[in-house]
Parts: C-alpha cells; structure tokens; sequence
C-alpha cells in the first residue's frame, strides 16, 4: 500500500516558513554573546576562532528549530565587536532624573498622596488638641475673668471682695497679654474660688459624730494649751460643703469638709459638757456666713484659726 506524503490543504511545511527577520536574530545572538562573556573574551576577538564561533552558534540556533545562514552570523558578530543593539544610560543630570521622575510618577503620585493624606490628619489633629483649644481659651478668659470680677463686686456687701477681685482680675489680664496662659487661668481659678465663697450662704455647725474637740500643745509655745471645736459648714438645704481652709500649725491651704476652729478653755469646756449630759449638743451653731461676705460672724468666742487635720 502507497503511502500519500502530500502536505494537507492548508497546512505549512517547516521548509517552506519564512525566514525569521536578519535584524531580530542578529539582535538576539548579540544578546546571546553578551550574557556568555567567556565566549567573547576569548573567541570573538580571536581572528582565527571566527568560523568555529559561527559553526557554534549556528548549531545552537538549530537545536531551537532556527535555520540561520553563516552571512547572518557575521553580521551578528560585526554588531557584537562594534556594540550595536546595546543599551547605554543616559549620563547622570538633571534631565534624567526628570526622565526617571516622570517613569516613575505613579509610585511617586502614591507617596505624594500618602504624605498629603498623613499631612492633613496631623494638622487636623494640632487644630482639634492644640492651637483650637488654645484659641477658644484664649478668646474665653478675658471674658471669664470680666464675669467673675463683675459678679463679686455686684455680690459684695464689704470692701474687701471686691477689692481683692479687682487685684486679681489685674494680673490674670497682665498675665494673658504677657502671653502666659496657664499662670494667667491659674489667677482665674483664684477669681472664680473666690466668687464661689462670696456667694456661698452656709451655717457653722459643731459636728455631731466623732470628735466634737481636740487641744494641743503649739510646738512654738510649748507648756500652753491650744483648743479647738470640730466645725461643718451647712447650707440652708442641708447640703454639707467642702472649703478651702488654711492651717495655722501648717500654713498650707486645704479643702476639707470638717475642720478645727480655736476656742479658750473656757468655751471648749462648755461644749464638752453639753455632749457630756446627754450625748447631744444641743446648742450646735457656731457660726453663721451671709451671702456677700467672705468670713463667717461667730456666734461663739474665737480667734478664727483653723487646723485641718488632728
């Protein structure tokens, strides 16, 4: 039986494709030639290795299925000795750096945008924790301290408050135009502490749990005896307050809800005896402190010192 060889319709023999393009294959064996440097150091230079370099690289280019004539080769080999088809960088300045800016403006937009983004949460962030609260204080103490002052003297029903709101008021101002913020809200405090007590309407009374007096001997006057009756300050709904009270062992001010205010022996024996005959003091007020004015009247002998603690 016959064997029919006749290429189907259609179908391409391999001997009959085309040629690949010269140039492509040129370009290709210099690449070729660049990455294999043992062979161009001591093949391509040598005159006399020429046509074992081409018989090489032809047998290469026919292990690919590639038919590549001998004039093909040289001039592969012509374009390697002269270093055509090689890439040589542009030399450094600032037109290549412009160039590599502009091939690289993607990932430099994204880190732009990054930085942009970063950028505006911190100053966000500065104007919301820093420089808006700074402001808003700024604009509020001068107004704050106006109101204090005002309401003070407005209250005051003596001299002495409203003298001393004015000298306040005077260096919270001097402060804040001094740019001292702090020192100058510290003063504000002081104003709005001292409003707090001209307004404040309380009654002293002697308290009637735990201790209702203490003594003690002065460590500057040492063979003495000092007396003190145990106080709270109420309010006229019956709301127990907490005052700023200065010491006069210490000398430093502290807000207690319960204190000592010095008495003479005499005084001191009295209430003793009171809570002695039945467990009850019955006359408890010690004091009463009228709206308008800083310091409670006395109802009961006393020099005013306090203690805080004992």
């Amino acid at each position: 039986m016959s064997t029919d060889t006749t290429p189907a319709a259609g179908a391409v023999s391999p001997a009959t494709e085309p040629p690949l393009d010269d140039v492509m294959i040129a370009m290709d064996m210099v690449d070729l030639l660049r990455r294999e440097e043992q062979i161009i150091a001591r093949e391509l230079n040598v005159a006399g290795e020429e046509e074992a370099l081409i018989k090489r690289m032809k047998e290469i280019y026919a292990a690919q299925g590639i038919d590549v004539t001998d004039d093909v080769l040289r001039g592969g080999l012509e374009a390697a000795r002269r270093d055509r088809f090689k890439y040589e960088p542009a030399p450094p300045g600032w037109q290549r750096w412009l160039a590599e800016i502009y091939i690289d403006r993607g990932r430099w937009l994204l880190r732009l945008g990054t930085l942009a983004v970063i950028g505006g949460l911190l100053w966000g962030a500065y104007w919301m924790f820093v420089e808006g609260p700074r402001r808003q204080v700024l604009r509020d103490t001068p107004v704050q301290i106006a109101e204090a002052s005002d309401a003070i003297t407005r209250e005051s029903k003596v001299d002495g408050p409203a003298d001393k709101a004015k000298q306040l008021a005077d260096e919270a101002r001097g402060l804040l135009q001094a740019g001292q913020v702090r020192e100058s809200r510290q003063k504000l405090q002081e104003l709005q502490e001292l409003r707090r007590l001209v307004e404040s309407e309380y009654e002293l009374r002697i308290v009637a749990q735990g201790s209702t007096g203490v003594f003690r001997e002065p460590k500057i006057n040492q063979g003495s005896m000092n007396y003190y009756i145990i106080v709270e300050a109420v309010t006229p709904d019956n709301t127990r307050l907490t005052l700023p009270i200065k010491s006069e062992e210490t000398n430093l001010t502290s807000r207690v809800s319960k204190w000592g205010l010095r008495v003479d022996e005499f005084t001191f024996q009295q209430v003793e005896n009171d809570k002695k005959d039945d467990g009850i003091i019955q006359n408890n007020r010690f004091g009463q402190k009228k709206r308008g004015y800083l310091e409670p009247e006395f109802l009961v002998p006393s020099t005013g010192g306090a203690i805080t603690a004992w």
